[in-house]
């Protein structure tokens, strides 16, 4: 979602200001680490790709997580920003480590604008933390997007340049039920599920490749399998 600067500023100054008074027996949460990605994701029509951001925050709270408030992410020469809180943003634990933020975030544009983003957490005292990040890609003009090619029940060719390449299967409402490691080459399904339950859980696929050198992933547009 595409806002202006002014915006970005009020909501943050609205939300620093919401529970000043207790600011200072409060612990003002940290960012230890960001993981951010460029997804491009094939459509129909001209460039074919819209652009989105995928990215997550490894953070820590010494009054816990539920003291954590919102999570702004803002490319400030583009006026581009976007605010997560526990209404919008994912939330997961991988060991002893708390990542926060959200997968495809969309500008309103095909592009996304590259250079210095900046994260911004915000606890509920109204203390706060910031830490910068580059997106870095190439903007290209067209991506090279794989090929998925379903034309028997249980045979699926897929055509791909890149080596790291994921299988989605999804059900009727576009929920992912299974992910599955793949390569170029001739598949039956029986095979990349594992059994044939995908005939009464899947209803489409799509495939996830990364581009190592660009380091943006791609994402196929999807494919039915079952009506």
């Amino acid at each position: 979602m595409k806002k202006r600067l002014a915006t970005f500023r009020l909501a943050l100054a609205l939300t620093l200001s919401a529970w000043l008074a207790s600011a200072c027996a409060a612990s003002a949460p940290e960012i230890l680490a960001i993981d951010s990605r460029l997804i491009a994701y094939q459509v129909e029509g001209s460039p074919g790709f819209v652009e989105r951001l995928t990215v997550f925050a490894n953070i820590r709270d010494a009054d816990g997580s539920d003291d954590l408030d919102a999570l702004f992410i803002e490319h400030a020469s583009q006026e581009l920003f976007w605010q997560l809180t526990a209404e919008n943003w994912n939330y997961r634990e991988e060991g002893d480590q708390l990542w926060l933020g959200q997968n495809g975030l969309a500008s309103g544009q095909a592009v996304l604008p590259r250079g210095e983003y900046r994260l911004t957490l915000i606890d509920l005292a109204g203390q706060r933390t910031e830490q910068d990040f580059t997106l870095a890609a190439p903007v290209k003009p067209l991506y090279e997007f794989p090929t998925l090619q379903h034309e028997a029940v249980n045979q699926l060719e897929i055509q791909s340049g890149y080596q790291l390449n994921t299988l989605f299967f999804l059900d009727a409402g576009g929920n992912v039920v299974k992910t599955v490691n793949t390569a170029s080459g001739s598949h039956t399904l029986d095979n990349l599920w594992g059994d044939s339950m995908w005939r009464n859980q899947a209803h489409a696929l799509t495939l996830y490749a990364f581009d190592i050198a660009a380091e943006t992933g791609l994402f196929t547009r999807q494919i039915r399998i079952r009506k």
